[in-house]
């Protein structure tokens, strides 16, 4: 009796290259994730041009060459690398959100509203549970800060101090 073959999926970004064992199993082994000279390469253009297809530059890039670079994207399921945007751009496009307790309604649904409202402008939200813990603030001020946010929201609960305040007035300055 054949057993069925394992379903795998896959990480954005990274190729699947399905080989056959003697025996004849199908076998999908994940390739390391696509880059951007990969891409170029496949094209055969330089990573400038591959850049400004990316980033939709009104630079000249020829029709045929867009529609080149664009297949190569296609082909390799190439997909841009975030940090390094990030990094380049100098925002994460992330806002995190500190709430004192998720599973209470009025929180969740204040936590929905948020998510809805940031990602029509193409932002991600990271939700931070405080529990109503002093010190989980501190840690969520502290985490996001390192994690580079492009802003925090603070919901309701009593568990600002001082130090806290601080903190955020640290971020808000760029010295977290």
């Amino acid at each position: 009796m054949a057993l069925p073959s394992p379903r795998l999926t896959r990480a954005p970004g990274r190729r699947r290259q399905n080989i056959r064992t003697t025996e004849g199993q199908r076998l999908a082994i994940l390739l390391p994730r696509v880059t951007i000279t990969q891409v170029a390469e496949r094209a055969r253009v330089s990573i400038a041009t591959v850049s400004r297809v990316l980033n939709d530059v009104p630079h000249q890039v020829s029709a045929a060459t867009r529609r080149r670079v664009l297949g190569a994207i296609r082909e390799l399921d190439f997909r841009p690398n975030a940090l390094a945007r990030s990094l380049h751009q100098r925002r994460t496009h992330t806002i995190g959100l500190i709430i004192p307790d998720i599973s209470n309604a009025y929180y969740a649904e204040i936590a929905r509203g948020i998510e809805e409202a940031i990602s029509r402008q193409h932002y991600t939200l990271i939700d931070c549970n405080t529990d109503r813990q002093a010190d989980r603030v501190s840690h969520y001020l502290a985490t996001l800060a390192e994690k580079q946010v492009d802003g925090i929201i603070l919901g309701g609960g009593g568990t600002l101090g001082g130090r806290h305040i601080a903190a955020l007035q640290g971020v808000a300055s760029g010295r977290s």
